[in-house]
C-alpha cells in the first residue's frame, strides 16, 4: 500500500494519505486530528518535517500491506463474540455481528475496536433467535469509537442495546440508528445491574463468567476524565415509544460543515425519552428515565458538561421525558432546538430556535416534562417552552442547579392554546437564580388552568436585559378563558416556609398575574429575609373578569424595599371587569417605600377596590413621593388601607390615599406600638371622593405622639357627606400650616375628633425642663457643663452671622458720625451760597470681651483628660 498522492501546495506539502471505506485515513497516527475534524482528509507537514513524516508513516504502511486484517473497523475481544467477513447490503457493506454470551435475557458482547465507517452497516443479528431483552456491548480497545454509518439490529424483538466504550463516542454526520428498541451509548466503566454485579469495560476473567439476568440499574465511573460522547452532524433516531441516552463525561451536540454543506446535528426519541447525563468524577447514574438521573450528590464531586450547539436539535415526540444531567448545561443560540412533539396530532416539544429556546406543544395526548438539572445553568437567547393546543395537558419545565442558574434574553412558556388543556408548571431552582431580560410565562385561553411559576432559591434577581436595558423580567400567569389563574411563588430552597436571602427585581422588571372570564385568581408570593422592588420594576395582580384579581403576599423578616419612580406593586380591575381588586400584604420588621415608589391597588368597572396591609414590628418610612393608595375610578367602592407600623410612621413629601371618584371612600388606619409616633412632613393622608353623592373615607390615626409638619389629613366628599376623622394620641403637636379637614362641597360635612392633653402648639412657647446656666457660672466652673453626665451646649448668634465665641472681640452697637466737608452747593434764585456738611458713619471694636480668649475652643472643651467628672 502506498502513499495516494504527495504535492507542494503554498509551501507547505499536501499529503493524501491512504483512506478507510468511510474516508478517513487508517493509521493511528492521526486519531486525534480526527476527533477535531472527523470529516477531513488532507493533512499538511511543512517542508523541513517532511523526511520526519514519512519516517513515521512508510513503516506503519508497509506492515499493514501485508495484514488485510487491520482495516477491518469491528474486531471480536472475547465473550464468543463473532463478526463476519463484510457483505454487500443494498449497496453498502455490512458486518453481521453474532455469537456472544448469553445469560437469561441478557446478551453479551466485548470489541476490540468498534467503529462504524461511512457506507457501514455494524448489525447485531440474533442468530439463536432466543428471547433478548438486552443486548450489552463493551470495547476493549482503548481507542473512541467513530460512527459514521448505521447501526442495526435484526431478529432481536424489541430488544434495547447498550454499548459501552471508556474512550468515548464520535458520531458523524452519516451515523444513523436502525434498532428495535432503545439506545445507550456510554463512556462508563462499568454497567451495574439490579442484583448488585457489574459488567467491566475492562476484560475479568473472574467477572465474566458471572454475569447476570438482571436488568441494568446504573452506570459506573471510576475516573475523573471520562470519555466525551459528541454528535457531530448526526442524524440519531429511534423507533416510537423507545429511548436514547448518552451518558459519560462531556457532551457535545453540534453541526458540521462538509463540502460547504451544513450538516445539523439531530437526537430524535417520538413519544420517547432522550437522558443527556455527563461526569467529571467517580460515581454512578441511575438508569431510571420517569424523572431526572437520580445522582447520589456523595458519590459524584464534579459533573462534565452538556453543550447544545447551533444548528442542534433534541427531540422526543410524545408523552415522555428529556432529562438533561450535566455539571454545565449551555445551550448556544441560532437554531438550536430540544423538542418534545406528540404526534397524535399533537406536539409536546422543548425548542431551541433561533436566538436559543425551549418550548414544549401538547394536543390529544399529554405533553411531555422538560427537566434539566447541572452544577450550573446558563442560558443565553434560550427559548424553553411547553404548549397545548389541544384538549392534553402541556408539559412542566423544571430547571434545577446545583450552583448558579443564569438565563439571559431567555424564553420560558408554559401555555396551553386550546379549549380544555392546562398549560404547564415552570419550577427554577438553583442556590442562585439570575434572570436577565426575557419571559417566564404560563398562559391558557380556553377552560384549562394556567400552569405555576415557582422560584427556590437564596439570591433571586430578576434583572434588565443587557441588551437592551429598557427591557426586564416578564414573568407572567395569565387566563382568559373560564380556567384558573396560575400563582407564582418565590421562596427558599427548602420549599414551604422558608426563606430566600435576598430576592431582587429591578430594570423594568415585571412580575404579574392576569384572571378573565370566571376562574379565581393568580396569586404572588414571595418569602425572603430581603425583599426589593425598585428601577421601574413593578408586580400586578389583576382581572379583567368577574372573578376577584389576586392577592400580593410579600413576607420580609428583616426589610422590604420599593424604591424609584414607575416602580409599583398593584392589584386591579380594569374597565370591562365586575370582579373585585385583590388584596396587598406587606409584612416585614422594616418596610421602606420611597423616591416614587407605589403600592396600590385600583378598579374601574364595579368590584371593589382591594385592600392594602403593611404591617411592619419596627418602622414604615415612606419618602420622597412615595404613595399608598386604594382608589376607584368607577362604580365600586374604594378599598382600605391599614398600616401598622411598629414603633413608628415616617411619611416625607408622601401619601397614603384612598380615592373614589362616584362612590364611597375607602378608610385609612394607621397604628403603631403604644409608645410609637406618626411623623408626617409635607405629607398627605386622605380618604375622599371627588366625584358624586358617595360620602367621604374614614381616616383613624393611633400612635403615642402625632407629629404634623406642613402636612393634611382629609375625609372629604362632593356632594355626599363629609368623612370621619379620628386621632388619638398621648402627644398631638400639628404646625400652623396643617391642615385636618372632613367637610364636603354641597353635602354635610364631615367629623373630626381628636383625643390628645395637647391639642395644638402651634404659635406657643414651651418651658424647657431644666434651667439654663449663666455664663458667669461656666466661668469659674468649666465642669458644670458635664452635669449629670450630660453634655450641655451654649450657643450665642447674632442675626444672620456666625456665632461669636466668648473671649472674642465684639462690633460696637455705636454708630460713630464723623463730619467731612463736601463741596457745596448753590440753592435756587437769590439764595446765599451755603456750606452742608456730610458725615460718615464708622464702627469701630469695642473694647469689651464678654470672656476670656480662647475660652469655648480651650476651657470648654470636653476631653478624656479634662479631669471633669462624668
Amino acid at each position: 500500500m502506498s502513499l495516494r498522492s504527495i504535492s507542494n501546495v503554498h509551501g507547505s506539502w499536501l499529503i493524501r494519505l491512504p483512506l478507510r471505506p468511510d474516508g478517513a485515513p487508517i493509521f493511528p497516527l492521526t486519531r486525534k486530528l480526527r476527533d477535531h475534524a472527523p470529516v477531513t482528509r488532507l493533512y499538511f507537514f511543512q517542508k523541513l518535517s517532511l523526511r520526519v513524516a514519512l519516517v513515521i508513516i512508510l513503516p506503519y504502511l508497509t506492515g499493514v500491506s501485508g495484514n488485510a486484517s487491520a482495516e477491518i473497523p469491528i474486531t471480536p475481544s472475547g465473550l464468543n463474540t463473532h463478526i463476519s467477513s463484510p457483505v454487500s447490503v443494498g449497496g453498502k457493506t455490512q458486518y453481521d455481528i453474532t455469537g456472544g454470551t448469553r445469560t437469561g435475557a441478557n446478551l453479551f458482547h466485548s470489541f476490540g475496536n468498534f467503529d462504524v465507517p461511512g457506507n457501514t452497516i455494524a448489525n447485531f443479528r440474533n442468530d439463536s433467535l432466543l428471547q433478548t431483552d438486552n443486548i450489552l456491548g463493551r470495547v476493549t480497545g482503548n481507542h473512541i469509537s467513530d460512527i459514521f454509518g448505521t447501526i442495526k439490529t435484526t431478529d432481536f424483538g424489541n430488544a434495547h442495546l447498550f454499548l459501552m466504550n471508556p474512550a468515548g463516542f464520535l458520531f458523524g454526520p452519516n451515523a444513523s440508528l436502525n434498532v428495535s428498541g432503545a439506545v445507550t451509548f456510554t463512556s462508563a466503566d462499568y454497567l451495574k445491574f439490579e442484583d448488585g454485579r457489574r459488567f467491566s469495560a475492562a476484560p475479568n476473567p473472574v467477572t465474566d463468567v458471572l454475569l447476570t439476568t438482571s436488568p441494568v440499574a446504573s452506570f459506573g465511573f471510576l475516573g475523573s476524565h471520562p470519555g466525551a460522547i459528541t454528535v457531530q452532524g448526526s442524524q440519531l433516531e429511534v423507533r416510537d415509544g423507545t429511548g436514547i441516552s448518552l451518558v459519560g463525561g462531556n457532551i457535545t451536540i453540534e453541526s458540521t460543515v462538509e463540502n460547504g454543506a451544513v450538516h445539523s446535528a439531530q437526537l430524535r426519541a417520538p413519544n420517547g425519552n432522550i437522558q443527556l447525563a455527563s461526569t467529571a468524577s467517580p460515581g454512578e447514574f441511575d438508569i431510571t428515565l420517569e424523572s431526572l438521573p437520580n445522582v447520589d450528590q456523595a458519590s459524584f464531586t464534579s459533573f462534565g458538561s452538556v453543550v447544545l450547539a447551533p444548528n442542534s436539535t433534541v427531540n422526543v415526540s410524545g408523552t415522555n421525558i428529556v432529562s438533561i444531567r450535566g455539571g454545565q448545561f449551555v445551550l448556544s443560540v441560532n437554531d438550536t432546538v430540544l423538542s418534545t412533539a406528540n404526534s397524535a396530532g399533537a406536539s409536546n416539544s422543548i425548542l431551541l430556535s433561533p436566538n436559543s429556546s425551549i418550548s414544549s406543544t401538547a394536543g390529544v395526548k399529554p405533553g411531555s416534562d422538560i427537566h434539566i438539572e447541572a452544577s450550573s445553568v446558563n442560558l443565553n437567547g434560550a427559548r424553553i417552552a411547553t404548549l397545548s393546543d389541544g384538549p392534553a395537558n402541556a408539559g412542566n419545565i423544571v430547571i434545577k442547579a446545583i450552583q448558579q442558574l443564569t438565563a439571559t434574553d431567555s424564553f420560558l412558556n408554559a401555555d396551553a392554546l386550546g379549549e380544555t388543556g392546562n398549560g404547564g408548571n415552570i419550577w427554577l431552582k438553583a442556590p442562585t437564580i439570575q434572570i436577565k431580560g426575557g419571559i417566564l410565562g404560563t398562559s391558557t385561553v380556553g377552560t384549562g388552568d394556567a400552569g405555576n411559576i415557582l422560584l427556590e432559591g437564596r439570591q433571586i434577581q430578576l434583572l434588565a436585559s443587557p441588551i437592551e436595558a429598557a427591557q426586564g423580567v416578564d414573568l407572567f400567569t395569565t387566563t382568559t378563558g373560564s380556567g384558573h389563574g396560575g400563582a407564582v411563588i418565590v421562596r427558599g430552597l427548602n420549599g414551604p416556609s422558608s426563606y430566600a436571602d435576598e430576592v431582587t427585581i429591578s430594570g423594568t422588571s415585571r412580575l404579574h398575574t392576569l384572571t378573565g372570564s370566571d376562574g379565581s385568581p393568580g396569586d404572588i408570593s414571595i418569602d425572603a429575609v430581603r425583599f426589593t422592588l425598585t428601577d421601574n420594576a413593578t408586580m400586578n395582580a389583576d382581572t379583567n373578569g368577574s372573578s376577584a384579581a389576586g392577592t400580593i403576599t410579600i413576607t420580609a423578616t428583616d426589610h422590604a424595599t420599593i424604591s424609584g419612580p414607575s416602580t409599583t406593586m398593584s392589584s386591579s380591575t380594569d374597565l370591562e371587569g365586575t370582579g373585585n381588586a385583590g388584596t396587598i400584604t406587606v409584612t416585614a420588621p422594616n418596610i421602606t417605600i420611597e423616591n416614587g415608589g407605589r403600592i396600590f391597588t385600583d378598579t374601574s368597572g364595579n368590584g371593589t377596590g382591594g385592600n392594602i396591609d403593611i404591617v411592619a414590628t419596627q418602622s414604615v418610612t415612606l419618602g420622597n413621593k412615595a404613595n399608598v393608595s386604594a382608589n376607584s375610578t368607577g362604580t365600586g367602592n374604594a378599598g382600605n388601607v391599614h398600616i401598622n407600623a411598629g414603633q413608628s410612621f415616617l411619611a416625607s413629601n408622601s401619601s397614603v390615599t384612598t380615592q373614589a371618584r362616584a362612590s364611597s371612600g375607602g378608610t385609612i388606619k394607621v397604628e403603631t406600638t403604644p409608645n410609637g409616633t406618626v411623623h408626617l412632613t409635607d405629607s398627605i393622608i386622605s380618604a375622599s371622593v371627588s366625584d358624586g353623592p358617595g360620602g367621604g373615607g374614614n381616616v383613624s390615626i393611633d400612635p403615642q405622639i402625632v407629629i404634623l409638619q406642613n402636612s393634611k389629613i382629609l375625609a372629604k366628599a362632593d356632594d355626599g357627606r363629609g368623612g370621619r376623622i379620628s386621632i388619638v394620641a398621648g402627644l398631638f403637636l400639628p404646625d400652623a400650616n396643617s391642615t385636618i379637614n372632613a367637610d364636603s362641597g354641597s353635602g354635610v360635612n364631615g367629623t373630626v375628633t381628636i383625643q390628645s392633653p395637647t391639642s395644638n402648639l402651634s404659635s406657643t412657647v414651651g418651658q424647657l425642663v431644666s434651667k439654663t446656666s449663666p455664663s458667669q457660672v461656666l466661668l469659674h466652673s468649666r465642669c458644670a457643663a458635664l452635669a449629670d453626665g450630660e453634655h450641655s451646649t451654649f450657643i450665642l448668634a447674632g442675626r444672620k452671622t456666625l456665632p461669636s465665641e466668648p473671649g472674642g472681640w465684639l462690633l460696637s452697637p455705636i454708630d460713630i458720625a464723623i463730619p467731612r466737608l463736601r463741596t457745596s452747593t448753590l440753592t435756587k434764585t437769590g439764595s446765599p451760597l451755603r456750606t452742608i456738611p456730610s458725615t460718615e458713619k464708622s464702627q469701630l471694636l469695642s473694647l469689651r470681651q464678654i470672656v476670656p480668649p480662647g475660652f469655648l475652643t480651650h476651657m470648654f472643651a470636653v476631653e478624656s483628660n479634662s479631669g471633669c467628672a462624668s
